[in-house]
């Protein structure tokens, strides 16, 4: 099911035996746009720690009381490596995170996250070409793809010919933990309103300057149809064109407003 990341942050997990905190973060790659870790927030009962947890973990998403389920137990999350989520996320300190909880891990390929399913064929390809010692591995300070969802909401968006918004939400699917689509607050001189850009068109993440790099042009983007939040849904997907461009756009027995480029 396509989700509002907004939406999901701030959702109870649940462990085994209790409850374990809230999301208040994800972390995601940012060549396969995957999330690796979810960042939940254990509270009092932990001393307010974050603690990462890896979509391996996640159980049956219990929708009607919208708290997300891991096997895990408190326990185990209580006695979990410490690891400051505020600073560059080590490989060190991931490769300490899985062996305590035994994943098998994303960096020797020995799973690619939730086998990419959703994500471009020729990302995971271009992923899985990118070869490393076992050395370099061990001694990189930071896997420099990672990114936090929290940190970069907000950052400006850039099409072709200016500036046309900024992130104010990401469209993930709760099954394989995929982000599909860049909720855009758009605007021209003529009009605002939030947009869905799928991933796939963006060229390059400018952390420098905090910017979204597009590869479309502004009236592009604009004449998109526009995105009604909050209200997805996973209905037949109907094609129409907009300015020369083609779109798939959502059906019309649909509430939803997800569309393609």
């Amino acid at each position: 099911m396509k989700q509002n990341i907004n939406s999901i942050i701030g959702q109870s997990v649940r462990a085994i035996n209790g409850d374990i905190g809230k999301v208040s973060d994800f972390i995601f790659n940012d060549q396969t746009w995957t999330i690796h870790y979810l960042v939940v927030n254990t509270g009092k009962w932990l001393f307010d720690r974050e603690v990462l947890i890896s979509p391996l973990a996640l159980g049956q998403y219990d929708r009607k009381s919208l708290k997300l389920v891991v096997n895990l137990t408190r326990k185990q999350v209580f006695s979990s490596p410490d690891i400051d989520i505020h600073m560059p996320l080590s490989r060190q300190n991931e490769r300490r995170l899985f062996d305590y909880y035994s994943w098998p891990s994303y960096w020797n390929n020995e799973y690619f996250p939730l086998e990419g399913r959703g994500v471009l064929d020729e990302e995971i390809n271009k992923t899985k070409e990118i070869k490393e010692t076992k050395e370099s591995k061990e001694t990189k300070p930071e896997d420099s793809h990672l990114r936090s969802v929290n940190a970069i909401t907000g950052y400006s968006i850039h099409a072709i010919d200016g500036n046309i918004g900024h992130i104010k939400d990401f469209v993930v699917d709760d099954e394989n933990w995929n982000i599909l689509h860049l909720v855009a607050a758009a605007y021209s001189w003529w009009s605002r309103k939030n947009v869905l850009i799928p991933i796939r068109r963006v060229r390059k993440i400018n952390l420098e300057d905090e910017e979204f790099l597009l590869d479309l042009n502004r009236a592009t983007v604009m004449n998109g149809p526009e995105y009604e939040y909050s209200k997805l849904s996973n209905t037949e997907i109907g094609e129409v064109k907009v300015g020369g461009t083609e779109y798939k756009k959502a059906s019309t027995r649909s509430q939803s407003h997800l569309f393609t480029l």
